[in-house]
């Protein structure tokens, strides 16, 4: 009868020591983003990946920001976009935030290099995460909690964060579609054009499709140059 119950009491034991070491893990991670140390930061969230039931969301939404501020775009967004598939209703417009941010991030290194086509399609992208938190009434401002109104005042919240976001990539999708049409006059760009519609509702097939079609885009250039982000100062930080 004891050799029947040891594995529940072994298991009773890993989940406490799990539900233990999970705030220090999370801890490390954000400490590590906040001394720019991106790449530890992405090891501390790796850690959280395993056997983590409590809220799966946020290791991929730690690492995903990371990632992004690393620069590493396609990671951040297979993490971001899992981070919002996982994150709680409540949460789900902060992780729209920095998942919309990281395809503007991306977009921004493609423009900069000369890829406008690339650009355009991750910028749809972006725009499109953003539309659609409206749905999810990421726009309607909310009152901050007694606890938060002594802490940051000039942080801005979730919604003015969006729309600043929007403001920025409707300009830069502009941008991208001018430079376009100056680079290919005929207005031939010999891709299809971008599907409009309901991407950034978490559907990670679709947000991945435009990323594939962007990097397909690069590859057919000779040049590696890669543009220098100055958007970095919008990643928000991990929760």
């Amino acid at each position: 009868m004891f050799l029947f119950s040891l594995p529940v009491v072994l298991l009773a034991l890993f989940v406490a020591w799990k539900l233990l070491s999970m705030p220090v893990l999370a801890d490390r991670a954000i400490e590590a983003w906040d001394r720019g140390n991106y790449e530890r930061s992405v090891e501390a969230s790796d850690s959280l990946m395993f056997l983590n039931v409590a809220e799966d969301w946020i290791p991929w939404f730690n690492r995903g920001t990371a990632h992004a501020s690393a620069q590493s775009y396609s990671e951040a967004t297979d993490d971001l976009a899992k981070a919002l598939e996982r994150a709680p209703a409540e949460r789900r417009c902060d992780v729209r935030v920095n998942l919309a941010l990281a395809w503007e991030m991306q977009g921004d290194a493609y423009f900069d290099a000369g890829y406008f086509a690339g650009a355009r399609k991750l910028y749809e992208t972006a725009k499109a995460v953003i539309d659609a938190g409206a749905d999810e009434g990421c726009f309607e401002q909310q009152p901050p909690e007694e606890d938060e109104q002594q802490e940051e005042p000039e942080q801005p919240d979730t919604a003015e964060k969006l729309e600043q976001a929007d403001e920025r990539v409707t300009e830069k999708l502009r941008q991208s579609e001018q430079q376009e049409g100056e680079q290919q006059p005929d207005g031939d760009s010999g891709e299809p054009d971008a599907e409009d519609g309901n991407s950034g509702n978490g559907k990670v097939d679709e947000l991945q499709e435009r990323s594939e079609e962007a990097e397909k885009e690069k590859q057919n250039q000779d040049s590696t140059k890669r543009g220098q982000d100055g958007s970095r100062d919008y990643v928000e930080k991990p929760w």
